[in-house]
């Protein structure tokens, strides 16, 4: 018999992932009362809220990138080595391998559910996810 059971969602990720909701309900009300001004403006204020800027989390967040990703993905350009370069990976319209829009969450998602060889990031912490954002806001 087979049963369907639901996989835990690791403490980290279902925190953020409350972040972002209580975010999205944020920004749903500010576009209700504030139609004159466009969507993606709101969604980059959305975006924006969700990213540390602090230099202590850059630090930390391009030690970890460091450890974890300079194998696959150059922090400093757009090219392809294993897989794609990250520079202005935020910056971008879309993600370079998902070609999804290049938001927070969708790296967030890219992190926990990758695609291709990618190995996931799913045991990262919330905190370190958002030290991996700040730094590659700075890209």
């Amino acid at each position: 018999m087979e049963q369907n059971a639901e996989l835990p969602v690791p403490q980290g990720e279902q925190l953020l992932s409350e972040r972002l909701d209580k975010e999205d309900k944020n920004a749903s009300s500010f576009r209700t009362t504030e139609v004159s001004e466009s969507v993606s403006s709101q969604e980059e204020k959305h975006e924006d809220s969700l990213v540390n800027k602090d230099e202590e989390s850059i630090l930390k967040g391009k030690d970890l990138y460091r450890k974890l990703c300079t194998k696959c993905h150059d922090a400093y350009s757009t090219d392809t080595t294993t897989g794609p370069g990250m520079q202005g990976i935020l910056k971008k319209d879309l993600l370079p391998s998902s070609h999804q829009p290049a938001t927070v969450r969708n790296i967030l998602n890219q992190l926990n559910n990758p695609l291709d060889k990618m190995p996931s990031f799913h045991f990262l912490s919330e905190e370190e996810k958002v030290l991996l954002i700040a730094f590659l806001n700075t890209l």
